[in-house]
């Protein structure tokens, strides 16, 4: 089986921060809501996968805090409370909505110089 080092990520039409993000295979889909798992006020997203279902909710659900996906020599932090499809579709976010968002505000917004 080919896996691909980046998985695709397709934001889902008038449903705001949800997007299906496929599988490293390409063969599957899973839908990823950014919006849901809301603890102490953050939404901590949630996805349709395997791995979220039996290793990074129950980390959540346990601890109560966000530990972020991460690979450490090959292998995935075991406490983590996201899965690999919910970092995609975070990162995709905040590089075609949050970073161009701020980029146009940084040019509305004139910069005064005060003596």
């Amino acid at each position: 089986m080919k896996y691909r080092s980046k998985l695709k990520v397709t934001e889902i039409t008038r449903e705001p921060f949800r997007y299906l993000v496929e599988s490293h295979s390409g063969e599957l889909e899973y839908l990823v809501d950014l919006t849901a798992r809301v603890v102490d006020g953050r939404a901590h997203g949630q996805c349709h996968c395997t791995w979220f279902t039996t290793t990074a909710n129950p980390n959540l659900e346990r601890t109560g805090k966000w530990e972020p996906n991460a690979t450490v020599l090959g292998n995935v932090k075991q406490q983590t409370t996201e899965c690999k499809h919910i970092a995609a579709a975070r990162n995709h976010y905040h590089s075609y909505v949050t970073m161009p968002m701020l980029a146009q505000l940084g040019q509305e917004s004139p910069v005064t110089k005060t003596k």
